[in-house]
């Protein structure tokens, strides 16, 4: 969306897939929009499927834009994990989920693509299990990060 003179107000991707490590560890990302117009407030819902790579079902999250009648772009306000319920999560998180240029270093994409690193922790053959933990390894310490090298272990 921009201004009559092309400033942008409002953007977002609808489809972009980002990956490391050969593309064996990434995302793909799929969103969709909904625009909701609530006086004074013009509010758009971005929903965003995303699947981590190393496995698992995709995840979703719902990210809330906002402009009120005094400004000129929307701002993230609020962002939510999809997990049967809303589960409130940093807007700034939602925004490195939606970017397909984000980092996948940090620690919010090993909690993100926690589940399905830990499947294979568990569950994968030897060859997958060191393919996971080359994985791991390249991220930035966190809690996951230990949690999964422990696993890994046995």
């Amino acid at each position: 969306m921009t201004l009559p003179g092309f400033e942008r107000v409002f953007s977002f991707t609808s489809t972009g897939t980002a990956g490391v490590l050969g593309y064996t560890l990434g995302r793909e990302i799929k969103a969709r929009s909904r625009i909701l117009q609530v006086a004074p407030v013009e509010r758009i819902e971005v929903r965003l499927s995303v699947q981590f790579f190393a496995g698992a079902t995709p995840s979703v999250y719902t990210g809330i834009y906002e402009r009120r009648s005094a400004e000129r772009v929307f701002s993230l306000r609020q962002a939510y994990a999809e997990t049967g319920h809303r589960t409130p999560i940093p807007v700034d998180e939602f925004e490195d989920l939606a970017d397909p240029f984000a980092d996948l270093h940090r620690p919010p994409f090993l909690r993100h693509a926690f589940r399905g690193l830990e499947d294979i922790a568990r569950n994968g053959n030897a060859e997958r299990k060191a393919w996971a933990r080359g994985v791991v390894e390249r991220f930035t310490d966190c809690d996951e990060k230990r949690r999964l090298l422990e696993l890994l272990k046995q």
